[in-house]
């Protein structure tokens, strides 16, 4: 029998021109740390482009993984940890999605 999902929190994210973990950007009311007990954060990027990087670098509007606005994010706790954001042209882009106790793959069809 599949456990059922649980959503812990829910978050929105302004992602500025200077690079930081999802939680440095944090608006007023969301989570600005990993709520106890969340595997993943699953959201969704509104707004504008954004680029990341996974390995603890900075990205800069050039460099980095490029995010488009309406893009999914299904992202892991480990992965959140080590991960950093920053707009990626003049319009700062909003991630908006829940933290979950259930893991990322879950979603994948891994339940």
């Amino acid at each position: 029998m599949p456990r059922s999902l649980t959503a812990l929190d829910f978050g929105h994210y302004t992602i500025t021109d200077t690079a930081g973990t999802l939680f440095s950007f944090a608006e007023s009311g969301s989570p600005s740390e990993m709520p106890a007990g969340a595997h993943c954060f699953k959201g969704r990027l509104e707004t504008a482009n954004i680029r990341a990087r996974w390995d603890d670098t900075d990205p800069t509007t050039t460099v980095g993984e490029l995010i488009e606005t309406g893009d999914d994010l299904l992202l892991d706790v480990g992965l959140l940890r080590n991960m950093k954001f920053v707009r990626a042209t003049g319009t700062s882009g909003k991630l908006v999605g829940h933290f979950w106790q259930a893991e990322a793959h879950y979603f994948l069809g891994g339940g």
